[in-house]
């Protein structure tokens, strides 16, 4: 099940952004836990954590890697116990100021993970989701470039969305990307929502989207991703963006 999916790449994550929280100084917003995406290797990736390390994840392969390493863990074949050590003994020997510890600021919505616990992949939705992510990363650079705005493209490893938060005018920034289903959506969905002066802006009189919809009741608008084309997330940005800017 997709349902499935989701839940062991979104706790597999998690060892990233431990990585992240592990070896780069702390920020206001975690945004050290934050992780990149590889569109060339369908990989998950942390920020660089010294000495050009990053730890990687691979969709395609499901294996947990180190940048400059040969050979990485094949997550289908071992506990997380076993993990978490492999995780601590090879990175122990990076020059590392700090041990790796698993533990990130936040909780999911999951039962807590056991050492003896183990995940399993299905190739072709792991497949999907890294179309989905690589779909994402190309609109959103898109629609960045196209309208002189500036932000870093990351995955947040707490809700697992990949997003961008820019700034459109004075007080004026918008919050977009791709969520995975929960309450706003049943799948996978891409999100734009404005914030103006540190409040949220409410969408209620705001014109008609012409792809897409506003959510009165999250104060944001969503276009589901299935069957979706690039240009049609970039329309769905740009319309959003111009509704908040002629309507703040």
């Amino acid at each position: 099940m997709m349902e499935e999916s989701i839940k062991n790449i979104h706790l597999v994550a998690q060892y990233l952004a431990a990585a992240g929280k592990s070896f780069l100084p702390n920020k206001d917003d975690d945004s050290q836990s934050n992780l990149g995406w590889n569109a060339k290797t369908n990989s998950l990736e942390t920020r660089d954590l010294g000495h050009g390390y990053k730890l990687t994840f691979s969709l395609e392969s499901a294996v947990l890697k180190w940048s400059g390493m040969a050979e990485g863990m094949d997550l289908k074949k071992h506990t997380h116990q076993e993990i978490l050590i492999w995780l601590k003994e090879t990175s122990s020997g990076f020059g590392f100021e700090k041990m790796y510890s698993y533990a990130v600021n936040y909780k999911l919505d999951y039962p807590e993970i056991e050492p003896k616990d183990s995940y399993s992949f299905d190739a072709s939705e792991a497949a999907l989701i890294a179309q989905k992510f690589t779909l994402t990363q190309k609109a959103l650079d898109a629609f960045l470039k196209a309208n002189e705005l500036t932000s870093e493209i990351r995955v947040w490893p707490h809700h697992f969305d990949m997003g961008v938060y820019t700034k459109l005018s004075d007080k004026l920034f918008l919050g977009a990307g791709l969520a995975i289903p929960d309450s706003v959506e049943s799948e996978f969905y891409f999100y734009a929502s404005g914030w103006n002066d540190g409040q949220a802006i409410n969408t209620k009189n705001l014109p008609k989207l012409s792809v897409g919809s506003w959510h009165a009741e999250w104060t944001g608008g969503t276009l589901k991703s299935n069957g979706v084309l690039l240009n049609d997330v970039i329309i769905f940005l740009n319309n959003a963006k111009d509704a908040y800017i002629e309507n703040k």
